[in-house]
């Protein structure tokens, strides 16, 4: 999963810079922030690890970041682990076309979990099973049927 997002801020590439490399200003910022488990203090530099928690969904759930990437007002990398194997690289681009009056921030966040993986793989296999047959509603009823097909070909090949 890709997530991209371009602001223009009204704060100098160093102020916003600043503001995204230090871990205890994450709550002002991140929307699913909950609280930070472990963090260096003051910025972040190249090789830094923290553990952020995250809320989601009314659930929380644990990432270990490490900055991999660190050129200064220009490009940060953070890549992180969190449950059941997952993991997400963030990265953070701050564009300058106004005379240090302003930021273009860039903001692109890829996440993968072999959960969603296993999940596209049977979604595949489901719809390959049933190709001639009309889809079914996205209901309980859908989740139901989903449940009995798995349940019935556990351990079988879903090959096409």
């Amino acid at each position: 999963m890709k997530v991209e997002r371009n602001i223009r801020i009204d704060a100098p590439p160093q102020r916003v810079y600043d503001v995204v490399m230090d871990p205890g200003r994450l709550k002002d910022w991140v929307t699913i922030h909950d609280h930070l488990e472990d963090a260096p203090s003051g910025s972040l530099k190249q090789g830094s690890k923290l553990t952020q928690s995250l809320r989601l969904a009314g659930r929380k759930f644990k990432v270990r970041w490490t900055v991999v990437e660190n050129d200064p007002c220009k490009r940060v990398v953070w890549e992180g682990h969190g449950p059941v194997g997952s993991h997400a690289r963030v990265m953070y681009e701050f564009g300058d076309s106004s005379n240090h009056e302003s930021t273009d921030f860039h903001y692109t966040n890829w996440a993968a979990s072999p959960a969603m993986a296993w999940r596209v793989s049977l979604k595949k296999s489901w719809n390959t099973r049933c190709r001639n047959s009309k889809p079914l509603p996205n209901n309980r009823y859908s989740s139901i049927k989903w449940l009995i097909f798995l349940t019935r070909n556990a351990g079988k090949s879903t090959r096409a």
